[in-house]
């Protein structure tokens, strides 16, 4: 599995603190044009992926009924089998998922488990709901699927001022080097294979609604 950890929505980050070596920037990416903020409706933000981002054929999912496209996430070394599929989305208060399975769905473990959520299993679908914004890893039919990570998010708006480096949406990879006081916004829909490094800054602002996936440890992060 993928080692999972929030960065959270509107964190500072003191990026010295995680390496010693300053990389430099090096920035490859394969942008396509989107908006800074997602699109409400029903109190859920949602947003089209890029068509560079491959999407899931295992689940679809469905919040306050707006769908939100899921995508699949994959080991940057192509470990086979490495595998976790991601729905992220925005909700402005209570929210209640539908997840619809390509296979009959015969349990189903939602973590962490000190949420104490129990699942309607109803055939090849799973309904549950949730008061607050959070991330949550579903696990169904015991592990023979890929995860599903439920990315639940509060509503962000784009920094003000011109100090912001914004990753746009679709595949981008390499290394991202921010100077300090300087903020990283991931635009909705943006996929970063790589790493956010520095050596001897501080104050560093990351946040958006993006995904970070690390190339030398391998391991899932989100905004």
């Amino acid at each position: 599995h993928f080692f999972t950890t929030s960065l959270g929505a509107a964190d500072v980050y003191n990026i010295w603190s995680m390496t010693a070596t300053n990389f430099g920037v090096n920035y490859v990416s394969d942008p396509e044009p989107s908006p800074a903020e997602p699109i409400f409706t029903n109190g859920v933000g949602t947003w089209s992926e890029p068509a560079t981002v491959p999407l899931s054929s295992n689940y679809t999912v469905a919040v306050n009924g707006v769908n939100a496209p899921v995508i699949v996430c994959t080991d940057p070394n192509n470990t086979p089998g490495y595998e976790v599929d991601v729905a992220q989305f925005a909700v402005q208060g209570p929210w209640t998922v539908v997840i619809t399975n390509s296979q009959l769905i015969t349990n189903c473990t939602v973590h962490p488990l000190s949420r104490y959520i129990t699942p309607l299993i109803n055939g090849r679908t799973v309904t549950f709901t949730f008061p607050i914004p959070d991330n949550l890893y579903v696990e169904i039919n015991r592990k023979t699927q890929p995860p599903l990570c439920l990315l639940a998010q509060p509503q962000m708006e784009l920094p003000s001022g011109t100090n912001v480096l914004v990753i746009s949406a679709g595949v981008n990879r390499g290394s991202i080097a921010p100077t300090s006081g300087q903020t990283v916004w991931f635009n909705p829909g943006a996929v970063l294979y790589g790493q956010i490094t520095g050596s001897a800054v501080s104050n560093i602002l990351v946040a958006g609604y993006g995904i970070l996936l690390n190339m030398q440890a391998p391991g899932l992060y989100w905004l």
